[in-house]
Formats: structure tokens, sequence, C-alpha cells
């Protein structure tokens, strides 16, 4: 019995400490804009452009079909590229500072996941609501 409750005590550990890691999987959204939300590559562009500048990214350039962007929050700043159609979007990573990257691994700091979640749904939301100039926080 008592080698049982040091083994579910090491897993126990063991979970938390991965729960509190601060690097994740690396994420790079790959997103297929639902049929209803469908417009022109201008258009897409446009919104995409909105969702970025609310989220506080600063647009490096933008070509049609493609956005470069970046973002320094304190110490920290990422680049991504974003590469859109009609039907899609991708936010792909390209490089960053200060948020423990590892190629070899996959891996990056969770906040860089999350700062992309963020924006893939409010490029999300500005594509359902393309009249929308401005709006307030979902």
């Amino acid at each position: 019995m008592k080698h049982f409750i040091k083994i579910i005590t090491v897993l126990a550990i063991a979970l938390t400490l991965t729960a509190c890691a601060k690097t994740h999987q690396l994420y790079n959204a790959n997103t297929i804009i639902p049929t209803a939300q469908r417009t022109t590559l201008e258009n897409t562009g446009k919104q995409i452009e909105k969702a970025l500048q609310y989220k506080r990214w600063e647009i490096k350039s933008h070509k049609p079909g493609v956005i470069e962007a970046g973002i320094h929050v304190r110490r920290h700043s990422a680049a991504i590229k974003i590469e859109y159609s009609e039907k899609r979007f991708a936010i792909n990573y390209v490089d960053s500072v200060n948020l423990k990257y590892n190629q070899a691994r996959g891996k990056i700091h969770r906040n860089y996941n999350r700062w992309i979640n963020m924006l893939e749904s409010e490029i999300l939301y500005y594509l359902k609501n393309t009249n929308t100039e401005s709006h307030q926080p979902h």
C-alpha cells in the first residue's frame, strides 16, 4: 500500500509540474473560414488588418494574400506571417524574442499561443461582422 501511495504522489507531482510549464507546443493556426463568413480576397485582408490592429499587432507589410505583423509586450516580441484567401487563413510563426522558442522541440512560451488564439478568434469575429469598425471585447 505504501508503494502505491508513493507512485500516486510522484504522478501527482509530475502532472502538477507539467501543468505549470511555461512552454507549450507551438501553435500555428490554419483556419477554414465558415462559408457564411466568406468574402473577397481584398475584404478578407481588410478584416484581418482590423483584427490585428484591435489586438495591437503592428502590420509590417501587406500584399494580397500575405500579411506580416509583429507584437511587442514588455520585453517580449513575436513576428508572424498570415497567409489568407477567401476560404482560409493561416497564422504562422516567424520569429520571437524572449519567448523561449525551441525549434528542435517545437516549444514556445505559453503566452505566444494565447496571443495567436486570441488573434484567430478576433479575425473570425471581424469576418463575421464585416461592417464592424470597432467593437466591445467579447
